[in-house]
């Protein structure tokens, strides 16, 4: 969870509380996070970052999220589908008879 604020600590108050609530809400939330402090002061004119630590974090956040898309996108759309072949829940899936 990448987050940016023109504070010292970059929105980590924010992203310590945002994450246990979309967890409750039963999202995915990737375990890289970075919080980029002093946002005013680290983009070009342009919008891009300026520090190669920041790009190189914020990148590691980037590939982890798409990792887990790609693991999650294999998986197949029902977590079922890998263990008895269904494609859709049925009343065999919810009575465990697969």
């Amino acid at each position: 969870m990448p987050s940016a604020s023109p504070g010292p600590v970059g929105g980590l108050r924010s992203q310590s509380h945002l994450a246990p609530f979309l967890l409750n809400l039963q999202c995915w939330v990737a375990s890289k996070a970075f919080a980029l402090g002093r946002a005013a002061n680290v983009f070009d004119a342009t919008g891009r970052l300026t520090n190669a630590a920041h790009i190189s974090r914020v990148q590691a956040v980037i590939h982890r999220v798409l990792q887990a898309s790609e693991r999650l996108a294999n998986r197949g759309r029902y977590p079922h589908e890998r263990i008895c072949g269904h494609k859709s829940a049925s009343k065999r899936y919810i009575n465990n008879s697969c």
